[in-house]
């Protein structure tokens, strides 16, 4: 893995200091770039940056998180970016899908487990709030 820091997802975050950072802050953005694909996972990850599901634990360690659980909290942030613009009127199962689930049950089932709600009663609250 190369050490190019110049692409623009990395402009406003802090500058990495070892090559773990690094590596850590290019898989990072890989994820970011194919949070719409059902096939990113840890074996995607290493095959793609040529290392040992042990190495790439021990990089998503330095943020105590375990690679996939990073993965779920980024497609669930953007999924719910995407559920806050009121100019987004895709069904929930669309919006599933463009962000890697499966389907639209673990879609429903992974953003309760994290919002507390289901992602139509979140819809609301925040189009509800932005109208006020």
């Amino acid at each position: 893995m190369g050490a190019q820091l110049s692409e623009p997802f990395l402009a406003d975050t802090p500058k990495p200091q070892t090559v773990r950072e690094i590596q850590l802050v290019k898989i990072q953005h890989y994820i970011q770039q194919n949070l719409h694909r059902s096939d990113l996972n840890v074996d995607k990850l290493c095959l793609v940056f040529r290392c040992s599901r042990r190495y790439l634990y021990n990089l998503f360690a330095l943020q105590d998180l375990a690679p996939a659980d990073y993965i779920q909290r980024q497609r669930l942030i953007s999924s719910c970016e995407r559920l806050a613009d009121p100019n987004y009127q895709r069904p929930i199962a669309e919006l599933a899908y463009q962000h890697g689930f499966k389907d639209a049950t673990a879609f429903s089932h992974a953003f309760r487990r994290r919002y507390g709600v289901s992602p139509t009663v979140w819809r609301q609250q925040q189009l509800s709030q932005a109208v006020m």
